[in-house]
């Protein structure tokens, strides 16, 4: 981390040209140039990189080991774990110790180390009246992909918070560091370094054990009033280049993104919610919804039911739990929502079953009332996949896909919130992509489906909040595909769909004893020069939103 490499050089790791441009000056502390080969390699790290996503690990092991002979210095954690014999059993060792006393020593070093998201604003320059100063987390950093990074993290003697530096270039930049810097500039110095290896967070390179690698992303996260989660993830898929890992090819554990933390921010909970002693947390992944509310929440007895079809994911909502001491206040279960029954219909239990005893289980209360929920969350999968691309396939994991149609997780999450959710003062918050939105020319298919898939659930008041400039079906199209072919992939499979546009947005339902059905409206939130309704720097779609809920469905919104 050399404070003085010339501003002028391409910094990759920032979102947007011009704000690299903008903070290049500010932010010198962190830059590195890319290498000077890197445009002459570059077909042989695409061609790593696709080889790695359709055909594994050990196919595409070779090309990265010989990539790595070429460019020795590539200090991306991507190269270095696609060039690792051992990777798939070191993901299996990720955030798998849940020693109580290490986690916490954890939990001390990063607090020592002020690993935050304002002290990381600070590191990069972000003043308070930066928009990037509104994100929850430092949303704005990406990690490093392979081959483009050729120089090694050096920490000026200088710096004024070296620990910091070593663990963004780590767990945010994803880039390996030499021991020896890390011995010196840690807090904790070797027994920190060690203590990473034994949780399982970063990994002696195989090729130069000098080189300490990164296997897990810790993305640190404001929830409210100063209160705040560090979280692990698995790195991002642009950066494994494949969704599967360790050796039983688990699908990887959703880093944080756009639509985690837009819910984190937006969710409409009043003081009465706060006071829920149940939560659900649908398609959990990390366990970022769950913790953020009980994060949120006064009381300590509240408890949170994180599920998940991904045993992995459920792996790591522990870690997280106990890295950010809620511990005895989460339980996990296993479920698959799309293969499991919901409704009666057989002698084994149902999943609605099966959760209603969990809250049971996890509730103090006697009541010969069916056990429910007053607060259930979920960002399910919703990317409309092709079903016949087995490329694309393979590029959206678990917790990309809603299948073909998008909204086949969304249907399941709704279905069994409309049986679990509390009938009265209950609420359901709900962050996705939606089809075809309500426009102007009449279409209100996707307010019907929300309606059915709700049916048989209690009445109350929801609001369906999207974009103001949904995005049409070419330019959702070009987003997704990797190549012109699957471009066109794309196109044609949307049309089949009758799909001519998508927004992301959210779904909020208050549930009310005194009305007999859910009385659903939709909002459209105005586009600023701030961003729109997932931009994590935009504030004006926050205060839009509150504003919304607080006028028009009377409900008191406590502060964040």
């Amino acid at each position: 981390l050399q404070p003085n490499i010339n501003s002028s050089l391409i910094y990759t790791n920032l979102h947007n040209r011009k704000m690299r441009k903008k903070l290049a000056p500010a932010i010198n502390v962190l830059l590195v140039p890319l290498i000077s080969t890197f445009a002459l390699s570059l077909q042989g790290y695409e061609n790593a990189r696709n080889v790695r996503l359709t055909l594994g690990h050990y196919a595409a092991l070779p090309l990265y080991q010989q990539l790595l002979q070429e460019h020795p210095t590539d200090i991306t954690a991507a190269s270095r774990i696609g060039a690792c014999q051992e990777s798939p059993q070191r993901h299996d060792s990720s955030c798998a110790v849940l020693d109580s006393d290490k986690i916490q020593k954890l939990r001390h070093l990063l607090r020592t180390s002020k690993y935050d998201s304002k002290n990381i604003q600070s590191m990069f320059g972000i003043s308070e009246s930066h928009k990037l100063a509104c994100a929850a987390g430092p949303i704005y950093l990406t990690q490093a992909i392979a081959g483009s990074i050729n120089k090694l993290v050096e920490v000026s003697p200088t710096a004024n918070n070296k620990s910091l530096q070593c663990f963004v270039s780590l767990f945010l930049l994803g880039l390996s560091i030499h021991c020896n810097v890390l011995d010196k500039c840690l807090i904790g110095g070797r027994d920190s370094v060690q203590l990473l290896q034994d949780l399982g967070l970063v990994f002696p390179c195989e090729i130069d054990s000098n080189l300490l690698v990164p296997y897990v992303h810790l993305f640190p996260m404001i929830v409210c009033d100063h209160k705040s989660l560090v979280l692990a993830t698995d790195l991002h898929p642009r950066v494994l280049s494949t969704t599967t890992v360790g050796t039983r090819e688990d699908g990887t554990v959703m880093y944080i993104g756009p639509d985690s933390l837009a819910l984190v921010r937006n969710l409409p909970l009043s003081q009465n919610e706060e006071r829920v002693k149940q939560i659900l947390d649908l398609c959990t992944g990390s366990g970022v919804q769950a913790l953020s509310a009980l994060t949120r929440f006064e009381d300590d007895t509240s408890k949170a039911l994180c599920v998940d079809i991904n045993e992995r994911a459920l792996r790591f909502v522990q870690f997280n739990a106990a890295l950010n001491g809620l511990e005895d206040q989460v339980v996990t279960q296993q479920a698959d929502l799309l293969g499991e029954a919901v409704s009666p219909g057989g002698r084994n239990p149902t999943l609605v079953d099966r959760l209603r005893e969990s809250c049971r289980e996890m509730s103090s209360n006697d009541s010969k009332e069916p056990p429910s929920f007053g607060l259930i969350l979920a960002n399910p999968p919703f990317i409309p996949v092709p079903p016949d691309n087995d490329t694309i396939i393979q590029r959206y994991g678990l917790f990309s896909s809603g299948g073909s149609d998008g909204e086949a997780v969304l249907k399941a999450v709704m279905k069994l919130a409309s049986q679990l959710l509390s009938r009265n003062a209950g609420l359901l918050g709900v962050v996705s992509e939606f089809m075809n939105p309500p426009s102007l020319d009449g279409d209100n298919s996707l307010m019907e489906r929300l309606q059915m898939w709700w049916s048989d659930g209690p009445g109350g008041r929801g609001v369906l909040l999207t974009n103001e400039f949904p995005v049409d079906a070419v330019t959702y199209s070009g987003r997704r595909a990797d190549t012109r072919d699957e471009l066109d992939v794309w196109l044609l499979h949307l049309s089949q769909l009758k799909v001519t546009c998508v927004s992301p947005g959210f779904l909020f339902m208050w549930t009310d004893g005194s009305l007999e059905e859910m009385l659903l409206q939709h909002r459209k939130v105005p586009k600023t020069s701030s961003g729109s309704i997932w931009t994590p720097s935009n504030p004006d779609a926050v205060v839009y939103i509150r504003k919304v809920i607080q006028s028009e469905f009377n409900q008191r919104i406590s502060s964040l």
